[in-house]
């Protein structure tokens, strides 16, 4: 800000972004990950499957060059996934805790995650093991642990997912400058400037939320 205040701004001005976001980089490695798969994309060959099967040879190329991160946010998505479901659980036990106490009176009907009680044959009902009342400050750092962990995991996902999508959404966009500059007089005729900047705005936006929005075509089924 106090060099903007002295004199205009430059390129050196500004700081670099990490290598791996910045749009040569993300250019150089998806034609990487095209030129592998020009084997299987092959004249006489069939498409490959992965996941399902690829139509799209550049979407496959987008799917090998980011599937570290999609990996990464998948297992942090399963495990806030896991803590999300863990904590109606525990919540449960605390509930009990304070309940069924010894003050409580209710020793008999006390109903605990990993015990019941149930009648026995000569009419008495069984009782389950009574609280101690440290069990109530353990079930709280438990929750505590649970809750720490789904807000970690779900946020660094979002933050993996959309780092992913932005991303793939800029090296659809210097792919089709690049392969705009490249057209022969002929191939600009029959193609307008408004085709060319809805692909390099709204196609390139809705690989962005695919890329986004993977995880939850899985994630919604695991919740319900």
């Amino acid at each position: 800000l106090s060099i903007s205040q002295q004199r205009k701004l430059e390129e050196q001005d500004i700081w670099k972004l990490n290598d791996k976001d910045d749009v040569a980089g993300l250019v150089d490695g998806f034609d990487s990950a095209y030129d592998s798969l020009a084997g299987d994309y092959g004249e006489g060959r069939k498409n490959p499957v992965v996941f399902c099967c690829f139509k799209s040879k550049m979407l496959h190329a987008f799917f090998r060059q980011h599937w570290a991160a999609i990996r990464m946010a998948g297992v942090n998505k399963i495990a806030a996934d896991v803590a999300m479901l863990s904590q109606p659980l525990i919540l449960n036990e605390v509930i009990n805790y304070l309940m069924y106490t010894p003050l409580s009176g209710n020793e008999a009907q006390a109903s605990t995650l990993f015990c019941k009680p149930t009648n026995t044959s000569d009419g008495t009902m069984t009782t389950c093991p009574v609280y101690k009342d440290s069990d109530g400050f353990i079930m709280v750092a438990i929750l505590f642990v649970v809750m720490s962990i789904f807000m970690l995991c779900q946020n660094f996902h979002f933050w993996l997912a959309v780092r992913t999508g932005s991303q793939v959404r800029s090296t659809v966009q210097a792919l089709v400058f690049r392969k705009a500059l490249k057209l022969s007089p002929s191939a600009r005729n029959s193609v307008n400037v408004g085709e060319i900047t809805n692909f390099m705005v709204l196609d390139a936006e809705h690989l962005l939320f695919l890329f986004m929005m993977l995880n939850m075509c899985w994630s919604a089924f695991v919740q319900l």
